[in-house]
């Protein structure tokens, strides 16, 4: 089962290859406000729920 379900991989792929470019130059602070700037963004996609 994926770890993250509701999230399509393409969704996460695109997030982990942004991430890898940028942790070079991240401290924790800028590392903090980054995935929250990402969760904002993850928040106002639509989503589609089936209950099966």
């Amino acid at each position: 089962m994926p770890r993250f379900p509701m999230i399509a991989d393409s969704i996460v792929k695109q997030i982990k290859h942004k991430y890898q470019h940028l942790s070079p130059m991240l401290n924790e602070r800028s590392r903090r406000l980054w995935a929250a700037a990402e969760a904002e963004a993850l928040a106002s996609l639509p989503f589609i729920v089936r209950l099966d």
